[in-house]
């Protein structure tokens, strides 16, 4: 049998369709072309079609009336080209990460002058908190500079908790999941001004939990030019990767604060420097 399964669901969501009810081929269907429709990219995978996607599936069995038998794969093809089903086995067992390849980006992340949220880069900004129920909350907004242009203003009520904080993230890829390459860069440089204590974080793909790599930075009443360069960046545990450059995901902009206090900080043409 040939499927274009999307990755959406596993073999266990669809027993559990067929459990529900469901025939297998209506569990099969529900994990291939519905789910490319729901996901808004059936025009490219989802079903067999002239044009469409090779992500193809070779199945020895009829899962099409014993969903079971869709774990007999023969063959898979990935965008047309075949892939070892041993090979990927492998690597889905091995503790090591997967390699990953990273591209490299120019230097200007932002300067806030995009009104529709997204960046230089083209990635869309997304904002953070601390974790809880009663987490801090933030807002951020364009706001303009002297010069005639925009800056980004962060406000910021921190969380009656211990160590709150807010975080504004700059996707260095769609979605920072490609990794980006900065490794031809020494460092970070903005433009500054607030009312907070500030962190700089780079978000790395090789760190997989929240020790991401850091420096704090201090921030005024005035306009002020930081450079941080990568040397600066450290982390809390004492072992662990080391900086590389290669598999950056996103930079971090972190404001902390007394517990149930008010911060706020501006921010400006946020770039890499060589």
């Amino acid at each position: 049998m040939t499927g274009t399964f999307h990755g959406y669901s596993t073999l266990r969501e669809m027993e559990l369709l067929v459990q529900s009810g469901m025939t297998p081929m209506q569990a099969i269907t529900a994990a291939t072309s519905v789910n490319a429709r729901a996901a808004g990219v059936i025009a490219e995978r989802g079903t067999i079609a002239a044009g469409k996607l090779a992500d193809l599936v070779l199945v020895d069995g009829r899962p099409d009336e014993k969903i079971a038998e869709i774990e007999k794969t023969r063959r898979v093809f990935l965008g047309g080209y075949e892939l070892d089903p041993k090979d990927l086995e492998k690597a889905i067992q091995s503790p090591e990460m997967t390699p990953l390849a990273a591209r490299a980006i120019p230097p200007l992340l932002d300067a806030f002058e995009r009104t529709d949220g997204r960046t230089q880069l083209d990635t869309l900004r997304v904002n953070s908190t601390d974790a809880g129920i009663d987490h801090s909350s933030m807002l951020f907004q364009p706001v303009i500079r002297n010069s005639g242009d925009h800056a980004l203003m962060i406000q910021a009520a921190m969380a009656d908790k211990e160590r709150p904080y807010v975080r504004l993230e700059l996707p260095l890829t769609p979605g920072a999941f490609e990794l980006a390459d900065v490794s031809r860069y020494i460092g970070v440089a903005f433009d500054v001004r607030g009312e907070s204590p500030g962190r700089l974080l780079v978000q790395t793909y090789a760190v997989r939990n929240s020790d991401a790599w850091a420096a704090p930075f201090v921030a005024a009443g005035e306009w002020q030019t930081v450079k941080i360069p990568f040397s600066a960046l450290r982390r809390r545990a004492a072992n662990g990767p080391a900086w590389t450059g290669k598999d950056a995901r996103a930079v971090v902009f972190e404001l902390s604060g007394a517990a149930g206090s008010r911060v706020w900080l501006e921010l400006d043409n946020v770039q890499f420097y060589q």
